[in-house]
């Protein structure tokens, strides 16, 4: 069942509805880290501001794929943004664009940042990428909930990463459901950071099936030749709400 933009944010609105002000902690385990958006008290704005990519990064493996990762921030302080759209552009040296890919982040609560990762083969003569997020006229809707009330009520949990014989990273870790909605289509978005806190890259992976409401689905992600990196970072993308 297909949902219009207003039963898409008020089924995940209401299932995290009261939540504003709660408080929550960000969990590390090691190099791992769980990150939480930043918050801010800016005044409720008449018209939403456009979402801001703040950093990015990505690194080429030896088989031609880039491997990026962008935090996307909503700087709004009551303006929740869906389907948002999400364009990657490969640049060579001069600033010509060499190659593009798609994407989409499902919603985005006000006042947090969320990460946007991934891959792409881009030609050799890539040099940079140019991330960029944008929210159509009819994808902004007024909500009190913040994006860290709802990292609050979908945590990701138990971090942990490997690396095996062949040089192979496994990213995994729990995804706790506290809302009172069902969710399809969840995505976790993986950054890897360098000592500096420079972003080095990152990957994802999705949920396997729904994530059914006081449920908890494990998830890992597996990537090749991932550069040396001193952290990593875990974001929820919920994905779409269920209805009967």
């Amino acid at each position: 069942m297909s949902l219009t933009r207003r039963e898409f944010v008020f089924v995940t609105g209401t299932a995290l509805l009261g939540l504003s002000g709660c408080t929550g902690k960000t969990q590390e385990m090691g190099s791992n880290q769980v990150n939480e958006p930043a918050t801010t008290d800016a005044v409720s704005e008449a018209e939403p501001i456009d979402l801001e990519v703040v950093e990015s990064g990505f690194y080429f493996d030896s088989y031609g794929s880039a491997h990026f990762a962008a935090i996307v921030s909503n700087p709004n302080s009551s303006w929740a943004a869906e389907n948002i759209h999400v364009t990657v552009a490969a640049r060579d040296s001069d600033g010509n664009v060499v190659d593009t890919l798609d994407d989409y982040i499902t919603l985005m609560f006000p006042d947090g940042q969320t990460a946007i990762c991934g891959d792409m083969g881009a030609p050799d003569s890539t040099a940079s990428l140019d991330v960029t997020a944008s929210v159509g006229s009819s994808g902004w809707t007024k909500q009190d909930i913040t994006q860290k009330d709802f990292y609050d009520q979908l945590p990701i949990e138990n971090i942990t990463e490997s690396v095996d014989e062949w040089g192979e990273t496994t990213v995994a870790g729990e995804i706790a459901n506290n809302t009172e909605g069902t969710f399809s289509g969840t995505r976790v978005q993986v950054v890897f950071r360098n000592a500096d806190g420079g972003i080095v890259g990152g990957t994802y992976t999705y949920v396997n099936g729904e994530l059914a409401p006081g449920s908890t689905a494990p998830f890992s992600t597996i990537s090749q030749e991932v550069p040396e990196h001193a952290s990593v970072e875990a974001y929820v993308d919920c994905g779409w709400p269920m209805t009967e």
